[in-house]
């Protein structure tokens, strides 16, 4: 029940107006982060989820195998919203921050 209030919003993102292109300066959101963004967090919640289905159906062993297909499955997904953007950008690894910050970025 709650997986798709964390679903929804995230998606909720899509009903403001952003910028098309991403701005140099600053953390603004850009539709191509906002595209990975709700892929990164669906890919959460659908571990979530076959963990959940996994306990109701008192399942012996993981489904390890979906679990490797939900990870290729966003990977695909998150390369195919790039792929649709007017204007790509290298998302996070572009992002100019003070290098004070390089560690926590790089985790």
């Amino acid at each position: 029940f709650f997986i798709g209030h964390h679903f929804l919003l995230n998606a909720s993102s899509f009903i403001f107006d952003i910028p098309a292109r991403r701005m140099k300066g600053g953390w603004r959101i850009w539709p191509e982060y906002r595209i990975h963004s709700l892929v990164f967090a669906t890919r959460s919640l659908a571990g979530m989820l076959l963990i959940w289905f996994e306990q109701i159906w008192k399942v012996e062993k993981p489904y390890y195998l979906c679990n490797v297909a939900i990870v290729l499955l966003t990977c695909a997904a998150a390369d195919y919203g790039s792929s649709l953007q007017k204007y790509p950008s290298p998302t996070v690894r572009g992002t100019h921050y003070p290098s004070r910050c390089a560690l926590l970025f790089a985790s």
